[in-house]
């Protein structure tokens, strides 16, 4: 049905079928079955007044018979009873059998109108078609939408732990972060949230999960425990089916049932118990999955097997009649029954973003927060609906424009069923909580009106006379179809498959893998997980590559980053940067007891680069043999060829076109020769010097390694002794005619070029950068046994790699790291600045984060990476609200996401850079007479307290 006038007068169409199934009704009321119809006040409380309490509460229709005031508990009017193993719920009848569903939403994101119309249908195909048509008893779907706040700080740290290493919890290190990250999590789920959707001061980002939940069963009393076999085959083609569209449906047990209600029925502990929240309730008392148990609650009814039962923990609920309310624990709450769809829904109609003013937000993003969505839908055979269509079209007698317009509707209603879109009965509505009455009152009346606006009649409070016994109705495995057989109680409407499957919460925003060895957030403030260093999450590397302009958040982003992954998996860290952006992040990680060594080149330290350090391993014959064996072969004398001709040509593309092929191999010959002559002089090291020698050599001789030169290539071994030596001399000697100390083994390593990222020093910083790489390969290959990875960070990396030799060399040394278990993840202001020949190295990286760029930015990424149209306006959807949170676009082979970065405060404080940022910290520590890493661990405190708009002194 895709044209919306049709759906308005197919809408006007059902209710005039009500109307006239109510006038002409051929129900037998007194033979049909007696029905229940729930008024219950609670044991032992007072009802609204006397006299309610003592008149006869019978309903107008005589079929109801029986109107539940009390019961021996309040556990008698729900469903879920067994737990009978395997994900298989035991309901009220002890004959049927139910089973619960966790759904995790497919994304929409980076998804165009076609993409997305065909998964549409796929997930209207599955809906519709995955479900038997039985008459008597059909099959019954129920689908529940909430946002869980409480708890999520709770949730998410213990997801961290159990993901976590055993050997890491229990580190000064992994403890620190692990509380700054639960504190985080606290501050992100207070009342109000961090801050508002833009300037819709009625939504405000609040840190939450959204829980997506689906109920499946059928009733029948005549078979004990059927479906065990059929519910197991009609839920597994259902997953198949939701797959197909990257919707995975996750089995819940009754332990997880028994949780949900738990928080539904006791929302707040009563205060003798001591139990603060709920969560410390079920950590008391938690759920049993012993066998006996299961067993005898077959003949007992005792509380502790009997799920419903269990879930109250006591507590005795109570009715408002009058105004439709339930109270749990002195909390009220009420069901807001839908009335009918006013036109189309549109896909992803309650979970996928949409532009609402100047905020991008869901339907589901603006509702009053605890709310629930329930929507039941029952499978009857069509057979059954074609004839109840048919029948108010017979009933439609005459020429006026009513009958001429319902027959005509009619005739539309059965064409589509013959077309693939059948009609089934949904019972749909929203639960909404309170505090107080009040504060029910504020929800219900917005919830009344977000329904209207988003095209979904609502009925209102005041005029449902039968509210409480909906909202039982509503409640997991709670829902009866007969209940719909008397035409004054009937809440359930008729809806096409294809409006269910617009409806269904079943799309969404991505939440990521689930893995949280990195989290962050999406639009909605729900955790965004995922972890390149799991082998389980990626499809060939975790090279990445970190984009982001000046201002976009790419330094918070990556030390943030930094400071979760060595929480989670505590790689070996070096980083490689132009300036000291990494100081405060190495000074924080070794007060927390990890291990750090600062290489610094600023022309005053003794550190030294050289080049060629490891070229006698060329003369290791068993080396390369044992690599070929293990097919890691690395071309040593390659790499070094590459360093050697940065020193030569300084990596200037008009003196790279100089260079012959004769002149590269009198080049190679002669580093064999220097690798030669250090070893004969007993040295451990090959200099530059000793490069320098060899080409003089070659050059006086006439010959190198055996062969003659000609005089051309006599003078060019001249030539190119005399180029190597300008690094030989000067500030040059120390740095690439010296012996290099070996590294220490630590957790990280700081590598800070300085004075060689200046203007007029590139030749050197070539040559240094390619130097350093080398000696950072070599620990990797030496590591390559140990389980504990390595993250080789490049920062500025449109300054470190603008020479068009230094990308192919890097590509060439970390082609074989994913067999080392070692990363190289390259961060950059600006993509504009990388040669052509970088695009060898950056189609390496598997993650690419993308912070907010403009048109310009997107644009030099396609010299690089080709994207889709999708992904571009992703790309071009980033947004950022300095002080706040910044966004950026995540493209991976497996996930492609938009991501909101709001890190801990410590983790800002860390990567403030900015000029006023360093002002604001040396004014602290003039003031208080402290160090620059105290200073920031102040400045974090005080983020923190702005975030929670606390004042702080």
């Amino acid at each position: 049905m895709g044209d919306t006038g049709t759906v308005k007068l197919w809408t006007k169409f059902i209710t005039s079928s009500y109307q006239s199934e109510q006038k002409n009704s051929r129900f037998d009321h007194s033979s049909a079955e007696e029905l229940t119809l729930v008024e219950w006040n609670g044991r032992d409380c007072n009802p609204l007044t006397t006299e309610e309490y003592l008149e006869p509460q019978l309903h107008p229709d005589p079929s109801f018979r029986k109107v539940v005031k009390n019961t021996h508990s309040f556990a008698d009017l729900l469903a879920p009873r067994l737990d009978l193993g395997n994900g298989n719920i035991g309901l009220q009848d002890l004959t049927s059998v139910g089973r619960m569903f966790e759904v995790n939403c497919g994304s929409t994101e980076a998804k165009s109108d076609e993409v997305l119309n065909r998964i549409q249908e796929k997930v209207h195909q599955a809906i519709a078609s995955s479900f038997p048509e039985k008459y008597g008893n059909p099959w019954i779907t129920q689908w529940f939408v909430q946002d869980d706040v409480n708890g999520l700080a709770r949730v998410l740290s213990m997801r961290l732990k159990n993901y976590t290493e055993s050997s890491l919890l229990e580190s000064r290190y992994t403890q620190h972060w692990f509380r700054i990250i639960h504190e985080h999590f606290e501050d992100l789920t207070q009342n109000g949230g961090l801050y508002p959707y833009g300037t819709t001061k009625s939504i405000n980002w609040r840190g939450k999960s959204r829980r997506v939940r689906l109920c499946i069963w059928r009733s029948d009393t005549q078979h004990r425990h059927i479906g065990d076999d059929e519910t197991e085959q009609i839920c597994s083609q259902l997953q198949h089916s939701l797959a197909e569209s990257e919707i995975v449906l996750k089995p819940l047990d009754a332990k997880d049932l028994y949780e949900w209600l738990t928080h539904w029925f006791v929302p707040v502990p009563d205060a003798h118990t001591g139990f603060e929240d709920t969560f410390e309730l079920l950590d008391a008392h938690p759920w049993t999955n012993d066998q006996q148990s299961r067993a005898m609650a077959l003949y007992s009814g005792s509380a502790s097997a009997d799920i419903s039962r269990a879930a109250l923990h006591g507590v005795a609920p109570w009715t408002w009649k009058r105004q439709g309310i339930w109270w749990f624990r002195c909390q009220p709450s009420r069901f807001i029954t839908i009335d009918e769809l006013t036109s189309e829904p549109e896909i992803g109609h309650l979970t996928v973003e949409r532009q609402f003013g100047d905020a991008v937000a869901t339907f589901w993003d603006q509702v009053p927060q605890g709310s629930i969505w329930s929507m039941s839908v029952v499978y009857s055979p069509q057979e059954m609906i074609e004839e109840k269509i048919a029948r108010v079209r017979e009933n439609s007698v005459g020429d006026d424009a009513a009958a001429v317009e319902r027959r005509s509707l009619a005739d539309c209603a059965l064409s589509e069923i013959v077309r693939g879109n059948p009609i089934f009965r949904v019972f749909a509505g929203v639960f909404v909580f309170g505090t107080s009455l009040p504060e029910l009152d504020r929800k219900s009346k917005r919830m009344l009106s977000l329904l209207s606006i988003h095209r979904i009649r609502p009925v209102a409070p005041r005029y449902d006379p039968i509210a409480l016994d909906s909202y039982i109705r509503a409640l997991p495995f709670g829902y009866d179809p007969k209940q719909d057989s008397k035409p004054s109680t009937r809440r359930a409407r008729l809806w096409y498959s294809s409006h269910i499957a617009r409806i269904a919460p079943v799309l969404g925003r991505s939440t990521g893998t689930g893995a949280p060895g990195c989290i962050l957030f999406n639009r909605g403030a729900e955790p965004l997980m995922f972890d390149p260093l799991n082998s389980k999450e990626r499809e060939k590397n975790a090279h990445s590559l970190v984009l982001g302009p000046t201002g976009s958040g790419k330094t918070a982003f990556l030390i943030y980053f930094l400071l979760h992954t060595l929480a989670v998996h505590r790689p070996r860290i070096v980083l490689i940067s132009a300036l000291s952006t990494f100081g405060l992040f190495s000074e924080h990680c070794h007060r927390q007891g990890l291990s750090v060594y600062h290489f610094r080149v600023d022309g005053q330290s003794n550190a030294a680069i050289p080049p060629f350090r490891h070229a006698q391993d060329l003369l290791d014959k068993s080396t390369s043999d044992t690599q070929i064996k293990s097919g890691n072969y690395r071309d040593l004398l390659g790499e070094l060829e590459i360093q050697a001709r940065l020193m030569i040509t300084g990596g200037q593309p008009n003196e790279e076109k100089k260079l012959r092929r004769d002149d590269i191999d009198l080049i190679r010959s002669a580093l064999i020769d220097a690798a030669e002559r250090s070893k004969l002089d007993g040295r451990l090291q090959t200099m530059t010097s000793d490069l320098v020698d060899a080409l003089n050599q070659a050059s006086s001789s006439g010959n190198v390694r055996g062969r003659t030169l000609s005089k051309r290539q006599q003078q060019r071994a001249s030539q190119m002794a005399s180029a190597c030596h300008i690094f030989c001399t000067g500030l040059n000697v120390r740095l690439f005619d010296s012996e290099g100390e070996l590294w220490p083994e630590t957790d990280i390593t700081v590598v800070e070029l300085d004075l060689l990222a200046r203007r007029g020093y590139e030749d050197r910083l070539a040559v240094a950068l390619t130097g350093l790489l080398a000696s950072i390969n070599n620990r990797i290959e030496r590591n390559q046994y140990h389980a504990r990875q390595t993250v080789v960070v490049i920062d500025e990396a449109h300054i470190l790699l603008q020479n068009p030799l230094i990308a192919p060399y890097i590509n060439r040394i970390c082609s074989m790291w994913r067999t080392f278990g070692a990363w190289l993840w390259i961060a950059t202001q600006s993509i504009r600045q990388f040669p052509d020949s970088a695009k060898e190295l950056l189609n390496q990286p598997e993650w690419w984060y993308c912070m907010s760029m403009d048109e310009d930015e997107i644009a030099q990424i396609e010299r690089f990476k080709s994207l889709s149209k999708p992904q571009r306006d992703l790309l071009r959807e980033a947004r950022k609200s300095p002080g706040r949170y910044t966004e950026g676009t995540l493209i991976s082979s497996r996930l492609v996401t938009l991501f909101r970065n709001v890190p801990p405060a410590l983790a800002l404080a860390l990567s403030q850079t900015e000029k006023s940022e360093k002002a604001a910290r040396a004014k602290l520590m003039e003031m208080r007479k402290i160090s620059e890493i105290e200073a920031a661990y102040l400045m974090a405190e005080s983020l923190r307290a702005l975030r929670k708009g606390e004042e702080k002194g």
